[in-house]
C-alpha cells in the first residue's frame, strides 16, 4: 500500500539547525507531491510562521499549527479546524501560574503574548519569525490555544508539574528549554487524523516524522512514524523507524527509503 499523506515536524525535523530547507528536500517534496502524495506541516509554530515556508516549498495541502489546535488551508488561508482552550480551564491555568519565576507566553490562533520582556524571547522570535506583543492581563486574551514557558533546569518542571493538576490537560517539551500547557484531546496526531477521515485516508497510508515529545501521537496514529536522530529518547521509542538527523537530510532520507523504496 502506498502513502498518500506524509505529516512533517518542521523545528528539528524538516528544518536543519539553521532553519531552513536543503535543496535536495525540496527536490523529494516536490516529487511527492508530483506523484499526488499530501505534504502537511505539522508544528507548534503559528500559522503565520508556516505560510512563508508552504509557500516557498509550493505546498498546496492544509498544514496543522500549534501542536493540532488549528488547520488552515494554504489557497485562501481559512482555518478549517480550530480548538481552543475553555475559558474556566484557561482561568484555572492562569491562577495556577501566579508568581511563577518562568518566562510565560499565551498563545491565540494568531499570535503571542508576554507579560513582560524576558531574557529568552529574542531566541522565540528568530524560531518564529514573529514578536512577541506585550499585554498588561493574560486574562484578556480571547480564544488562547496554548501555555508556553520557558525553563533552566528540572527542578522547575518538577515545580511546574506540581502546580498543574488537571485531567483534561497535560505538559509537553518542545524544544530544548520550552515546555507548553495543552488539550490532552489537541494535539498534531488528533489532527492528521481529522485530515485522513476528510479524506478518506487509512492509517496504513499515512507516514509521519518527528523529533519532539508534540510529535509522539503523530507518530503513534501514522501507519509509519519516523523519529529523527535527533529526536529525544521517548519520541524514538514511540516510533517505528528512526532516520538520520535533521542537519543530514533525515527527512529526504526516509522519504526516499520508505515512500520510494531507493
Amino acid at each position: 500500500m502506498g502513502y498518500k499523506l506524509i505529516g512533517l515536524d518542521m523545528d528539528g525535523t524538516l528544518l536543519n539547525s539553521k532553519h531552513e530547507v536543503t535543496l535536495n528536500t525540496q527536490r523529494v517534496l516536490k516529487e511527492c507531491m508530483e506523484k499526488g502524495i499530501k505534504v502537511v506541516l505539522a508544528s507548534g509554530r503559528l500559522w503565520e510562521s508556516m505560510y512563508a515556508f508552504t509557500k516557498h516549498l509550493g505546498l498546496v495541502d492544509e498544514y496543522v499549527s500549534l501542536n493540532g489546535a488549528v488547520i488552515t488551508s494554504p489557497k485562501d488561508q481559512q482555518k478549517v479546524f480550530k480548538a481552543f482552550l475553555k475559558d474556566e480551564d484557561y482561568h484555572y491555568l492562569l491562577h495556577q501560574l501566579k508568581d511563577i519565576q518562568m518566562p510565560v507566553y499565551v498563545f491565540d490562533m494568531d499570535r503571542y503574548y508576554t507579560q513582560k520582556n524576558w531574557d529568552d524571547k529574542e531566541s522565540i522570535e528568530e524560531i518564529s519569525g514573529m514578536n512577541a506583543e506585550l499585554i498588561e492581563d493574560f486574562y484578556s486574551i480571547k480564544n488562547p490555544t496554548k501555555i508556553l514557558l520557558s525553563f533552566q533546569n528540572e527542578e522547575e518542571i518538577k515545580a511546574l508539574t506540581e502546580r498543574i493538576q488537571h485531567p483534561d490537560y497535560k505538559l509537553i517539551r518542545t524544544g530544548f528549554n520550552y515546555i507548553e500547557i495543552v488539550r490532552k484531546d489537541v494535539s498534531k496526531g488528533e489532527a492528521i487524523r481529522w485530515l485522513a477521515q476528510k479524506y478518506g485516508y487509512q492509517r496504513e497510508e499515512i507516514l509521519t516524522i518527528g523529533d519532539s515529545e508534540n510529535d509522539i501521537e503523530m507518530l503513534s496514529y501514522a501507519g509509519l512514524g519516523i523519529a529523527m536522530e535527533n529526536a529525544a529518547p521517548n519520541v524514538k521509542a514511540a516510533a517505528d523507524q528512526i532516520t538520520d538527523t535533521c542537519d543530514n537530510e533525515g527527512v529526504a532520507q526516509a522519504i526516499n527509503k520508505y515512500v520510494f523504496n531507493r
